[in-house]
């Protein structure tokens, strides 16, 4: 399988204090698969996904570098040895969930507003819209009377705001409400919908559903893994829960205290597994198997 993204060697410190939030982290990732982050907090998850998309606290320094590869199999430079590649834009490919959503929508514009900005405003300019629909459809051997209006107008984006709403099981009321009048699950189902109807190559998510109740964050994991499989999506997914690495992800990287310490392929049912990973899921079993324990002799007895 072909990779998409490599990260080589990237390091991360605090300008004033020098202390290390990354270490020489290295690895790649796969198109169109699932690569899972794993470990505790403070590891450095948060911090390696915001520098991948440009957007890390002006008070760190990077050095590393970080590439990807189009649709059209140009390699891009994310961030060279020595500093960030501001020219590049990245929505055109990359979309982007974080783990708290209010911090990713203005407070004083309505929803409806922003979204729809949103799909406006970060779509393929005219001249990169030809060429990239030309070399596809190339490939494809399609003719040219298949092509759509780009950018979007706002007709178009109205379409993908309603699509977003089914897919997240929203309502239409919340178009016409500000950020602070949702509550943080909304929010966060809202930030995890635009990300996905942006229809980008790599979606790289940060906790998503942290702050979701059992029955919506199954839904999540479960549009995540169509995405993956129909839609040919590479998810980057940083995340505490095992149950959804073993799920969703083809491979996981575990990192501790700002290190890489395994990059494997996901085997939940490996019961001799001795990594990082493994021996987590062994302590798992231990804590849950009380509860199933109890739970058998009530249902024995009822």
């Amino acid at each position: 399988m072909e990779k998409i993204l490599f990260v080589d060697q990237l390091t991360i410190e605090e300008k004033e204090t020098k202390k290390h939030v990354l270490s020489n982290v290295t690895f790649d990732v796969k198109n169109n698969s699932c690569l899972g982050i794993f470990g505790p907090s403070g590891s450095g998850k948060t911090t390696l996904l915001t520098t991948i998309m440009q957007i890390c606290h002006p008070s760190l320094q990077t050095t590393g570098e970080i590439r990807y590869v189009t649709n059209t199999g140009i390699e891009q430079i994310i961030q060279t040895k020595d500093e960030t590649n501001k020219k590049i834009k990245l929505s055109y490919d990359f979309s982007f969930i974080p783990q708290n959503a209010i911090e990713a929508f203005d407070p004083i514009e309505k929803m409806g507003k922003q979204l729809e900005e949103t799909f406006i405003e970060n779509q393929l300019d005219k001249v990169q819209a030809k060429q990239r629909i030309s070399t596809l459809l190339k490939k494809m051997e399609l003719p040219e009377s298949i092509l759509t209006k780009y950018p979007l107008d706002k007709v178009q984006a109205k379409q993908r705001i309603s699509t977003l709403l089914k897919k997240m099981e929203l309502p239409e009321s919340i178009l016409t409400k500000y950020p602070f009048q949702l509550s943080g699950g909304t929010l966060q189902r809202c930030a995890i919908g635009l990300a996905i109807e942006m229809r980008t190559k790599v979606i790289i998510a940060d906790e998503p559903t942290s702050s979701l109740d059992s029955l919506n964050k199954k839904k999540i994991v479960d549009l995540f893994f169509e995405l993956k499989k129909n839609n040919q999506t590479t998810i980057l997914i940083a995340t505490h829960d095992i149950e959804i690495l073993d799920f969703l992800s083809d491979e996981v990287l575990v990192m501790v205290d700002g290190k890489k310490v395994e990059q494997k392929e996901t085997n939940p049912l490996d019961e001799n597994d001795q990594t990082y990973l493994g021996a987590i899921r062994k302590k798992n079993r231990k804590i849950s198997a009380p509860f199933w324990r109890l739970k058998n002799e009530k249902m024995a007895r009822s």
